[in-house]
């Protein structure tokens, strides 16, 4: 059985606020910037988390499939700090109800591309660590 109480937080906060609301302008503008490297700091390690998660989770079943079929498998992060994951497969792409790890791995993506080049079947799925750590 859990059980919180939120009567002790709930003060917290009041008393904070009524702190900020004490402040003089100089005063909350420090705070200002407080916060925004908080947000920034917290934010940070949530994209870390998120992308170790996603190494352990979703890339090793992705390096697995890509070896299960004999195809190449290409990882790196695009400008904005998403993970993009290259398929390439001489034969296509086999995904059946039965390869539950690698349907979850493709889910988590926040775009797919399934296509052709280069004479080889191509699946590209990209992976937003600030989309997936929500």
């Amino acid at each position: 059985m859990e059980t919180q109480e939120f009567d002790e937080e709930l003060q917290e906060t009041n008393r904070i606020y009524k702190e900020i609301g004490d402040l003089n302008t100089k005063e909350l503008l420090e705070l200002q910037g407080a916060i925004t490297q908080i947000k920034e700091n917290s934010q940070k390690e949530k994209k870390e988390n998120t992308l170790a998660w996603l190494e352990q989770s979703v890339i090793s079943v992705l390096k697995d499939y890509a070896e299960e079929i004999g195809g190449t498998f290409n990882s790196e992060d695009d400008e904005a700090g998403n993970r993009i994951i290259t398929l390439r497969n001489d034969g296509g792409f086999d995904i059946d109800s039965e390869n539950v790890r690698l349907r979850m791995a493709l889910s988590v993506a926040s775009y797919t591309y399934i296509g052709y080049g280069d004479g080889k079947s191509v699946l590209n799925l990209t992976y937003d660590p600030i989309v997936i750590g929500k």
